[in-house]
């Protein structure tokens, strides 16, 4: 005769960070100092051709920004498709969230 135990295993999914393939690279095209009309590119447009992976199947794709060099001119995102634009210098809590709606 034998003991049985039964134990119940409770399985918590936990966000795992998505991978860049290594040697992705990305270049943004440069425009003219001065320009007014420039409509920016959407974060899904710069994403879309990245060879990203993600183990967690329902994720929003999106970019983080932690960092700015305003050496050679300003940054600045949109929220709203490039109807009004923000400096990056203001980025809130040391990190910015970008959502694929949002320009740069």
């Amino acid at each position: 005769m034998t003991d049985e135990t039964l134990f119940y295993l409770t399985v918590v999914p936990e966000n795992d960070a998505p991978i860049l393939a290594q040697g992705t690279s990305l270049t943004i095209a440069s425009i003219d100092e001065d320009t007014t009309d420039y409509n920016g590119i959407s974060i899904q447009s710069l994403i879309s051709n990245l060879d990203i992976s993600d183990i967690d199947s329902l994720s929003k794709q999106g970019i983080a920004v932690y960092s700015v060099d305003d050496t050679f001119g300003g940054w600045q995102y949109s929220l709203n498709a490039g109807k009004t634009w923000s400096h990056f210098h203001a980025i809130p809590n040391s990190f910015f969230d970008m959502s694929r709606m949002s320009r740069l």
